[in-house]
């Protein structure tokens, strides 16, 4: 019999993060004798059965699904991020990294310094921590201890903070990796969550890889947001995902104060050259005009970086280009910066104000003033 594989992410952008699930099916079926392939193409017809999965939701899906009856498919794209476990025998499995091997090549063609993560990645402990997204697997320590000679731990888990134990259990998962008396390193293949800063502080004691990345998911009040801002600087390579949920219960739209603290947290950031990446993915509570408005702010916080000088987000707006540009998702066109323009006219009078006159914040009291 033949085992056909199917990595809908990594093939079709190719520079994603291998899928563990086919890394374990893999494994179990070749310990059956049977011939197991990752294939570059859809094409269940080739093999006995054929495995699909795919976890990045970009709002597409093969439309092989609908032609093909042998295929079993999966991925978090399929669940909206909620994690359905293989059978007890495949979780038990170890992570066989091999069947991406042929395909090193689409892993590195488009960027240099791609070569270098794709050694991480081979080189990695590819493990799960939780199989309920609860509770620390059965299977996750004597997975660990069978690594070997590994530094980078490498866990799937789209949320560890919701695993009950999961800092010490990765602090012990880490103690059993091996490699030339070298410190182990944590590498995630989602970002860690924090809902403050107390829990991001603990969490990144850990020593992680360049694969190791932390999203704040909620809105900070001033001092913390500037104490993260330290981090961000101070350590290299650390990167950090900003998305201030609302704090208000009530409303699905943030209020003038929030929008308000939002905005002079992303000048601090421009003002002091902190890469924080603003970001509103998985927000539900807000408004689409809230979205774009902050979509407006994570731009404007790009663009302005690199610049010593940090002008008003007015001055930024008559600077987009009309169309947009392929390739920079983050960029947004004039119109709809008019558009978000419009909408602030008519709710946040204050707001509004500051576009024009704010390109600059200190922390006085404790807040951006």
């Amino acid at each position: 019999m033949s085992v056909g594989l199917y990595d809908e992410d990594f093939f079709k952008y190719h520079q994603t993060i291998p899928n563990l699930e086919l890394m374990k099916i893999s494994t179990y079926y070749k310990r059956k004798g049977e011939i197991v392939v990752l294939s570059p193409s859809i094409a269940p017809d080739r093999y006995s059965q054929f495995f699909l999965r795919k976890d990045y939701y970009d709002g597409t899906f093969p439309e092989e699904l609908k032609e093909y009856s042998n295929i079993q498919y999966g991925g978090l794209s399929f669940s909206y991020n909620k994690y359905y476990a293989l059978a007890n025998e495949i979780e038990a499995c170890d992570a066989d990294f091999s069947i991406y091997l042929p395909y090193r090549h689409l892993f590195e063609e488009e960027l240099k310094n791609n070569a270098l993560a794709y050694v991480t990645l081979k080189n990695a402990a590819h493990l799960r921590l939780s199989i309920d997204e609860k509770t620390v697997s059965p299977y996750f320590i004597n997975q660990a201890k069978r690594a070997g000679s590994r530094n980078v731990l490498f866990l799937h888990d789209y949320d560890l903070s919701n695993v009950e134990g999961a800092r010490a259990a990765v602090e012990e998962g880490l103690g059993y990796l091996n490699f030339e008396n070298r410190k182990t390193r944590l590498a995630t293949k989602y970002p860690i969550r924090c809902k403050n800063l107390e829990q991001f502080d603990s969490w990144r004691k850990i020593q992680l890889s360049s694969y190791g990345n932390f999203r704040i998911t909620s809105l900070l009040d001033d001092e913390d947001f500037y104490t993260l801002a330290k981090y961000a600087k101070e350590i290299r390579g650390l990167h950090i995902i900003y998305s201030p949920y609302p704090v208000s219960s009530t409303a699905n739209h943030f209020s003038e104060e929030e929008l308000l603290k939002i905005f002079r947290q992303v000048i601090f950031c421009c003002n002091n050259h902190v890469k924080i990446l603003l970001s509103v993915s998985d927000n539900f509570l807000l408004t689409q005009e809230s979205v774009d408005l902050i979509r407006l702010f994570s731009s404007y916080n790009n663009f302005y970086q690199n610049y010593d000088q940090t002008d008003g987000l007015y001055r930024y707006c008559k600077l987009l280009k009309t169309e947009n540009i392929t390739g920079f998702q983050d960029v947004m066109t004039k119109e709809k910066a008019k558009k978000s323009f419009l909408y602030v006219v008519e709710n946040y009078p204050n707001l509004f104000k500051e576009f024009y006159e704010r390109n600059k914040v200190e922390l006085v009291g404790g807040n951006f003033i």
